[in-house]
This record gives structure tokens, C-alpha cells and sequence, in this order.
């Protein structure tokens, strides 16, 4: 399998588990208090401020890790921000599920197998997809959870031009990910394969196989996971396949650039982008034949 499958593979799954979550907040937080209390910002859902507040404390958060990466101990520091967010994000998927299934004191036990889950991760790297497709999960549906699609539509449209002016014009990002890939951080998922290239040798098209290393960070993972599931709220379970398979293709066009160009790329745009305009023309669509899901 290629690489670049095996990544879109965990890009998927990252986005199931997220509606998994998602779902079950949505749905419990009518009877749990405790789900309520998740919510993570401080208006009511369907206010746009939210919008702009989770964008700024996006831009803190990117902020102080610019700030870490030019202190001495940067990898102390830096591992405490990736234990703060992965732990919480995991907690959350952790507790969702556990108190949906009325296991006694699911706090507690989330809290461990969040703490667990790091553990594994500090021990052996490999553990870092892992830890990054359930954190990237866990923030993609408690925000989706505490806020209206309209909103959330405009925070991810914002980060998605964010993500251009990082990676293209200040390039803060391109260090962000040149640290997490050469750090095994769970900030990315990472995973090295091969792929196909075609040359020509002695005036013949020859194929062969050439070393690949495909990285994809969790912020994208968490931000696909927040539109495929805040479009459950928009009234079916089709609308989330939509989003879902649109972030897929979009992320198919990220990685074939980043193939031709061979230079990171701002993800955000195609992910956000495809998976939005698949999700207007399929509801366009179906209101014009007035079809409802």
C-alpha cells in the first residue's frame, strides 16, 4: 500500500472517530451535564464571535510555540504543549465514550487512558500516529460540539487562509513542521513508503519505485474533523459523508502538488475548500429537487 493511502486512510479515520464523538455530545449533552461543561467557547453556539475567538486563540497558541522554538530547552517546552492539548483532546474522546457506555467513574478512567496513551507515545514514536489520530479527533468534535455550522464555517474558512500566510509568507509553519517531523511529535502523522515515478532511460519510459515519506499535521486532521462533524447538525448523516469524502479529495490534490513541487504545503485550502463546495452544491442541489435527507 502506498504511503500516501495509508495517510489518507488515518485522515479518514481521524474524521469517524470525531463524529463518533461528536455525535454522542450532541445527542447526550441534552441529558449529561458533564458534556455541556466540555463546551469550549464562551458565547452562545450560533454567535460569530466564536469564530473570531477560536481563531485568536489559534494565533496564541502558533505564537508561543514560535516563542518556545527560539528559547533554550525549546524541546521541554514544546513537549508540554503536545502533553496540555493531546491529553485533553484524548480525554475527551476517552470520556465520551466511557460515560455513553455508563462505565462508573468514566472521568477517572478517560483521564488514565489519556495519560496512558502518552506514555506509549514517549516511549516509542510510533505511538505518535496514534496518540494524533485520537487527539485530532478529540478537537474536531468538542468544537464542532460547542458551536453552529454557520460559525464554524467561518473560523475554518479563516484558519484555511491563516495556513496560506504561514506557510507562504512568514513561513512560521514550515519551521512548526520542520521541528514536529524531525521530533516524532504527535503534532503530525507521519508514515514512509514508496511510490511510482516514471523517468526515461536510454529514450525508454522506465517505472520504479522511489523512497516516500508522507507527513500530514494534526491541526489538518482536527480541522476536517470539525466541518465532516458539525454537518451532522445540519439534519442527516449524509451531509458528514459529503464532508468526509470532499476533505479526502482534497487532500488527494494537497499531496500530488506536494509530490510535484516537493515543498510543504498549506493543506488547509484544498481540505476546507473541496469539502465545503462539495457540501453547497450537494445542498443546492438537493433544494432545488427539493429532496430532504
Amino acid at each position: 500500500m502506498r504511503a500516501l493511502d495509508v495517510v489518507v486512510i488515518l485522515f479518514l479515520l481521524t474524521q469517524i472517530i470525531s463524529l463518533g464523538v461528536g455525535v454522542l455530545l450532541i445527542e447526550g449533552a441534552k441529558e449529561n451535564p458533564a458534556f455541556s461543561a466540555l463546551s469550549v467557547v464562551p458565547d452562545e453556539p450560533a454567535s460569530i464571535s466564536n469564530s473570531f475567538y477560536l481563531l485568536i486563540s489559534v494565533l496564541i497558541g502558533a505564537a508561543l510555540i514560535f516563542i518556545f522554538l527560539a528559547m533554550p530547552y525549546k524541546h521541554v517546552f514544546i513537549l508540554l504543549v503536545e502533553f496540555i492539548a493531546s491529553v485533553f483532546a484524548s480525554f475527551v474522546v476517552f470520556f465520551v465514550f466511557l460515560s455513553s457506555f455508563m462505565v462508573p467513574n468514566a472521568d477517572t478512567f478517560a483521564f488514565l487512558m489519556a495519560l496512558f496513551l502518552f506514555g506509549l507515545r514517549m516511549v516509542f514514536k510510533s505511538f505518535r500516529n496514534l496518540l494524533a489520530i485520537v487527539s485530532g479527533a478529540g478537537i474536531g468534535a468538542v468544537i464542532a460540539f460547542s458551536i453552529d455550522p454557520l460559525p464554524l464555517f467561518i473560523f475554518v474558512i479563516l484558519l484555511a487562509v491563516y495556513d496560506i500566510l504561514a506557510v507562504r509568507w512568514t513561513k512560521h509553519m514550515v519551521k512548526f513542521a520542520n521541528y514536529f517531523i524531525k521530533e516524532k511529535t504527535s503534532f503530525s502523522i507521519g508514515f514512509e513508503g514508496v511510490r511510482k515515478v516514471r523517468t526515461k532511460e536510454q529514450g525508454k519510459t522506465v517505472t520504479k519505485e522511489q523512497p516516500w515519506y508522507v507527513e500530514l499535521g494534526t491541526g489538518d486532521m482536527a480541522v476536517a474533523s470539525m466541518v465532516t462533524t458539525v454537518s451532522y447538525k445540519l439534519g442527516s448523516l449524509a451531509f458528514p459523508t459529503i464532508a468526509l469524502l470532499g476533505s479526502a479529495m482534497g487532500l488527494y490534490l494537497v499531496f500530488s502538488h506536494a509530490a510535484r513541487r516537493k515543498e510543504i504545503m498549506p493543506a488547509l485550502p484544498y481540505i476546507v475548500g473541496v469539502s465545503l463546495v462539495s457540501l453547497i452544491l450537494v445542498s443546492g442541489v438537493l433544494y432545488m429537487l427539493n429532496i430532504k435527507l
